[in-house]
């Protein structure tokens, strides 16, 4: 397989949202910018996101970046670094204007002030301030694949990001490009530039089938990043989404719901119908789903591996009747869906869903400052993260809405602070880069017509059944350590997978890649998981008692692997004042009672509130 080797200033990795803002900034600023994506450019995450993006104030003129802030930090159990939440809290108006900007067309209001907002506070937000749009996901990718139309950067499309290319030298280690398999010229690119931005989504197809992620996030930047000496934080709290189909196999995992959806009757109830859980529009998708998995670990679930959530109280009576207009508003493609799977009666909520959690986002990732550059021991200068594949910014929960505002927010942080970084420094000397260039290709062209009696593929399904059970909604530490067997015994097999030896849209060798890079980053789930004894937001320990420890502490996990093994590390952040988080506790509670005593109202009365609540809400 040749080597070309190609000069840009910046590389954006990715296809996504995050990349298309970064790549877009980046341009902007007068440098030479190559997009890498091994997808076509924005078919990543955001394209099939429901589009709704939070806006600090869209919905609430109390709204501040204070008490926003303290909303982001309190329910991610203050894990989140506050350098990195305060910057999402100030850019959070001014990145959407730049949307705006960008041609991102919102639902108006009916009095022409400014743009709909959903009715309620959603997903762990304790205001409104989520703005919804006409196509979903689809609304921010069009806009976004308008940035690139205008050809203000180059792209290589089809093109899997392998390695970084650090050099080390007397001042330190620097980042002086990337390796890239381009799949339909059959070619090794070396790509030299001064920084490199990693906005290559997150790790969902390590749980596949259990996963409404897209099929290229299979951990490429976390591996990438570890490779090169990175830490990763928090990469234990995984996000499972609550409310997702059960079957058929082929849409397993599929996104169904938030617990906002289930109204104030939504009640989620077990194999037998007996109830686990009321009041979920006022709890978080952790709290969900942690309740309706350690169900499933009990024996309490579905042949499927699920329970039901039974919606049929809320669509009685006159409000019901509105309830369910609103339902159609919101969740229409889900309704269609259960409609076509389970039956009329199911999408009229007359009789309940079968559901099941499903891998969604991770929480966790690359170690980055407000900048978006990587920041720690061993960092390299000059690398860059933005998206779902930095850490340190949701904590222990990703409320709604917040994974659409991260991406331009951060995109845009990591765009500008990569063309500053690369403006500022000297390219590699030619020589030298291209002797670490075919240092780096050295295992990828060794692999390349390798004989074997393993196709990577039945290793990668080996990695996910083991990466459900282990490190999925429910873990303990035998589990856990059960991951790292099975890891390490696929490692050992690696030298016998069989491979390919041409060289245009080799797929053994593509499995190859993704199936290494599926690897590390079960192994920085697993270890971040281990070392994490307690339960603490969306990591659940059904072997250890709840809480973030004995004396209160925040305390985030980072991982790192060097040449002895993966090391981990604590990194103490910063408490809320107590007062606050008690009086958020506090309302919360009275919410959740709240919804309590409205099911105990005589029904005429009961239907009479809520016909009202939801005249409004309409």
């Amino acid at each position: 397989m040749r080597i070309l080797e190609k000069h840009y200033d910046v590389i954006i990795v990715g296809g996504g949202g995050a990349a298309l803002t970064a790549a877009a900034v980046a341009s902007e600023m007068g440098v030479r910018v190559l997009l890498v994506s091994k997808d076509p450019i924005g078919c990543g995450d955001t394209k099939i996101s429901e589009g709704g993006i939070t806006v600090r104030g869209s919905g609430s003129v109390s709204d501040s970046v204070e008490k926003f802030f303290f909303n982001l930090r309190i329910r991610g159990r203050d894990l989140g670094d506050p350098k990195l939440v305060r910057s999402f809290s100030q850019d959070s108006r001014s990145a959407y204007e730049w949307l705006r900007e960008k041609g991102l067309r919102p639902y108006p209001r009916p009095d022409g002030k400014g743009p709909k907002t959903y009715p309620m506070p959603m997903g762990g937000h304790n205001r409104i301030r989520s703005i919804p749009h006409p196509k979903g996901g689809l609304s921010f990718i069009h806009t976004l694949l308008g940035t690139y139309q205008e050809r203000a950067y180059d792209t290589l499309q089809d093109a899997w990001f392998l390695d970084l290319i650090v050099n080390q030298d007397l001042q330190g280690r620097k980042v002086a490009g990337g390796l890239v398999y381009h799949a339909p010229r059959g070619v090794l690119v070396a790509v030299r530039a001064q920084a490199v931005v990693l906005a290559t989504g997150g790790l969902g197809t390590l749980y596949f089938p259990n996963t409404d992620n897209m099929r290229g996030n299979t951990g490429d930047g976390y591996a990438v990043a570890v490779r090169a000496g990175a830490g990763l934080v928090d990469m234990e709290q995984i996000q499972f989404i609550p409310f997702a189909l059960t079957r058929p196999r082929s849409m397993k995992g599929v996104f169904l719901g938030e617990p906002a959806s289930a109204g104030p009757f939504g009640v989620l109830r077990d194999k037998d119908g007996r109830p686990l859980l009321t009041a979920m529009m006022y709890r978080t998708r952790a709290e969900v789903a942690g309740v309706l998995a350690r169900a499933v670990a009990a024996g309490r679930g579905t042949a499927n591996g699920g329970c039901y959530l039974d919606l049929s109280e809320n669509v009685k009576g006159k409000s019901g009747r509105m309830y369910y207009r609103i339902l159609q508003a919101g969740m229409p493609r889900q309704l269609d869906l259960v409609g076509r799977l389970m039956g009329e009666a199911a999408a009229r909520v007359e009789v309940p869903w079968e559901v099941q959690p499903s891998a969604h986002y991770c929480m966790g990732g690359i170690a980055v400052d407000a900048s978006g550059k990587f920041e720690g021991e061993g960092a390299a200068e000059g690398l860059f993260a933005a998206g779902q594949v930095m850490g340190g910014l949701h904590g222990s929960d990703r409320l709604a809405g917040n994974s659409l505002a991260e991406i331009i927010i951060f995109g845009v942080r990591a765009g500008r602070g990569a063309a500053e970084h690369a403006s500022g420094a000297c390219p590699l000397e030619s020589g030298r880069f291209s002797v670490l260039s075919r240092e780096a290709a050295g295992p990828y062209l060794d692999a390349l017509g390798r004989e074997g009696e393993y196709h990577p593929v039945i290793l990668t399904r080996e990695l996910q059944e083991a990466a459900w059970k282990g490190i999925g909604p429910v873990r303990d530490a035998g589990g856990i350590r059960e991951v790292l067997v099975t890891t390490e015994n696929i490692r050992r097999r690696l030298s016998r997978v069989r491979i390919g030896a041409g060289t245009v849209w080799n797929q053994t060798f593509i499995d190859l890649v993704e199936l290494e890079n599926l690897l590390v980053t079960a192994e920085a789930v697993a270890n971040a998981a281990l070392s994490r004894k307690e339960s603490l937001g969306a990591h659940v320990r059904i072997d250890a008692e709840k809480g973030v420890g004995k004396n209160g502490a925040a305390r985030s996990v980072m991982v790192q692997r060097n040449d002895i093994g993966w090391q981990s590390s604590v990194l103490e952040r910063e408490r809320t004042p107590t007062w606050m988080r008690v009086g958020d506790r506090l309302q919360t509670v009275m919410r959740q009672r709240g919804a309590g005593i409205l099911r105990t109202l005589p029904f005429s009365l009961r239907d009479r509130v809520m016909s009202a609540v939801y005249r409004k809400m309409l």
